[in-house]
């Protein structure tokens, strides 16, 4: 059990810098990986005696995560947005950056699109914990001008292009990309004749990465096999490290780290079921009832002793190697429900068994 205590204690460091305040933002460039993205667009029109509105359009795309990377976009006309400073940030940082974008001016005759550089201007507003996951919740803006010149001016009427846009981004630093992006932008066309026209173009994004749909898959299946197999006291919920098969009040003999043979069948069980994901990493962490008079360093080491003897008899099973699984204790500290019920301290008193994603594991 040497490896495994060794590995419990690095994985979890890595936990804890995992769930630090301050964060490199970054995107990641998995090569072949896809994003399954729902956008949906509503544009406007907005003239001196008249509005012209289009019906909300609503389409699924697939995106190649490499190529969102290298363009630091997922929106075809703007590139470097989001962009992140090398140091880390935390929430109330800000920053600002410069992202390109282009305008295409067909409707008024220049055949040729428009690239304007803007500076942007981000601010981190919070860690935003959603379905057990954290996403950073970024908010930015920036403010394009143009002033074209005299025989470009009188060949397309336009004098002047300004505008102002917004974004409000979830961003997954995990996988390395965004989950959820609104992005309003309104830009107004002054013409030589000092009249003018406002577009305004409202995005929606809303993202499922390789990571949530390889979840979802693993989740059905867990779920109609736990089922199946009448496996009791297990949920499944997810993690920002991955799937969480929580194993509530698991029995162990009188004060000891040793299972009772009752719970044997029990994890004989999810042994099986997790036969089905050999190919993931797994870490088991061990969870006390903090009572009242509760010694804190005794409920850690009690904890972190019942994880691994967990974590052994999947081992013994040939549910995993040594090599493939972590074990670690929490003690009282992470708590589902209130202690001061027979109910609340039977869910405290678990074990997880944590389906490492691929990228957490690496």
């Amino acid at each position: 059990m040497g490896a495994l205590k060794s590995w419990g204690i690095v994985l979890l460091a890595l936990m804890v810098t995992g769930h630090a305040s301050a964060d490199v933002l970054r995107w990641r460039a998995n090569s072949g990986q896809q994003y399954e993205s729902k956008n949906t667009v509503k544009e406007s029109v907005i003239g001196l005696d008249s509005i012209t509105a289009k019906p909300a359009l609503v389409t699924v795309n697939v995106l190649y995560q490499e190529e969102a990377a290298k363009n630091q976009s997922t929106v075809a006309h703007l590139a470097s947005l989001p962009s992140f400073p090398r140091s880390s940030v935390e929430p109330g940082s800000t920053w600002t950056l410069p992202a390109t974008v282009t305008y295409d001016l067909k409707a008024f005759g220049l055949t040729e699109p428009l690239t304007l550089e803007v500076p942007v201007n981000y601010r981190l507003v919070e860690i935003a914990e959603i379905d057990g996951k954290s996403y950073h919740h970024i908010k930015a803006e920036w403010y394009p001008f143009h002033v074209f010149e005299n025989k470009i001016a009188k060949r397309i009427e336009i004098a002047r292009l300004s505008g102002a846009s917004s974004l409000d981004l979830l961003w997954d630093n995990r996988s390395g990309s965004p989950k959820k992006a609104s992005i309003t932008e309104e830009t107004q066309y002054r013409f030589i004749d000092t009249t003018s026209l406002l577009y305004r173009r409202e995005g929606l994004e809303e993202f499922k990465t390789v990571t949530d749909i390889v979840r979802e898959r693993i989740i059905k299946q867990l779920t109609e096999q736990i089922a199946s197999q009448k496996v009791a006291n297990v949920e499944v919920r997810q993690s920002n490290e991955g799937i969480v098969l929580s194993v509530e009040n698991i029995q162990f003999e009188a004060e000891s780290a040793t299972l009772a043979e009752a719970e044997k069948t029990k994890i004989a069980g999810i042994s099986r079921v997790l036969a089905s994901v050999k190919d993931r990493k797994l870490s088991v962490i061990g969870h006390a009832a903090n009572v009242a008079g509760s010694n804190q360093d005794d409920l850690l080491a009690l904890s972190r002793s019942r994880a691994e003897a967990v974590a052994e008899y999947l081992v013994s099973s040939g549910s995993r190697t040594s090599g493939s699984i972590v074990a670690s204790g929490m003690g009282g500290s992470k708590p589902l429900a209130s202690n001061d019920t027979p109910e609340g301290r039977s869910k405290n008193r678990r074990v997880e068994i944590v389906i490492l994603d691929q990228e957490t594991a690496e």
